[in-house]
């Protein structure tokens, strides 16, 4: 009786084998990014922020709790949602803004917990004609995280 030695039969079994391996490593990878495992985009800082507006003063934001914040990694936006100008936006220029902390002024690039800063009016509604806003007009005030474009506190505060 003769025997065949079939010496090819090892190679297609490693070749399916790494076949899988390969195509499971894949599938972990997608899910891991599909999951929210791996996230691709900066977390967006919490924290709690109130806002006043004193015509022709200033707008204020006061850091009320949670995490602080980078000044320069923030975006303010006003918008008038009552009285003659209403559904107006304005971007707010921080420029000319000052931070208060603990009844000091500090030239600092953090906005935590007890800090109030202290945005000039003019600063806060370049958009508005001058005299466009009057007490008891209302205005939403939204602050943004720059580096996650996403929305860290917004609320519509009356004119005083």
């Amino acid at each position: 009786m003769k025997y065949i030695e079939n010496k090819e039969a090892v190679s297609p079994v490693v070749g399916v084998m790494l076949m899988l391996v390969v195509t499971l490593i894949i599938a972990g990878v997608v899910s891991a990014f599909g999951g929210g495992l791996v996230s691709t985009t900066s977390s967006t800082p919490q924290a709690s922020i109130s806002s006043s507006l004193t015509l022709g003063d200033s707008l204020k934001l006061q850091h009320n709790g949670g995490e602080s914040i980078v000044g320069s990694a923030i975006d303010i936006k006003t918008k008038v949602v009552s009285g003659m100008y209403a559904d107006m936006n304005s971007d707010v220029v921080l420029k000319n803004s000052t931070l208060f902390r603990t009844n000091s002024t500090v030239v600092s690039d953090t906005f935590q917990t007890g800090d109030v800063i202290r945005i000039p009016w003019n600063d806060a509604f370049e958009a508005y004609l001058p005299g466009s806003l009057k007490k008891g007009d209302m205005v939403t005030v939204t602050v943004y995280d720059k580096n996650s474009g996403k929305q860290i506190s917004s609320q519509t505060v009356t004119v005083n």
